[in-house]
């Protein structure tokens, strides 16, 4: 395989992890009440005909575009980088604030859930960074 297969593939794989890792958040509200991601979301979006009030909410709006912009990103040839980072920064807005309730309540569980998606971004961002560094300019 080419470098450029070898790299590609291993944009798309990461693109998927930081999808699923997104989705396997978890949350813990109230006496009883727990659940990932996932389950929210599709909870949110089955409910979406009743209150339309809930899906245009911005922790539930600017996640979902990024979850968008991430798929669109797995299936192109070329994604675009700014595309790729814009997303990562709309699905990162949900986790951080995920991890400080973790942080603020001393949830271990929430805590965790949140450092995969985490820690791949990371590795995302400086794996593009060093594969595609700044450009030599020539004189």
């Amino acid at each position: 395989m080419t470098d450029f297969v070898k790299e590609r593939t291993m944009q798309r794989l990461i693109h998927l992890g930081l999808l699923i890792t997104f989705l396997l958040c978890y949350l813990e509200w109230g006496q009883d009440n727990s659940g990932f991601l996932f389950q929210l979301e599709y909870s949110v979006i089955s409910a979406g005909n009743k209150s339309l009030s809930s899906i245009v909410h911005p922790l539930i709006l600017l996640p979902f575009a990024g979850q968008v912009i991430l798929l669109i990103a797995v299936f192109l040839r070329n994604p675009n980088r700014r595309l790729v980072n814009v997303s990562i920064l709309l699905l990162s807005v949900l986790v951080l604030v995920i991890l400080l309730v973790g942080i603020l309540v001393f949830e271990l569980k929430i805590i965790l859930s949140t450092l995969p998606f985490l820690m791949l971004s990371v590795y995302y961002i400086f794996f593009y960074k060093k594969s595609h560094g700044p450009k030599q300019i020539i004189n």
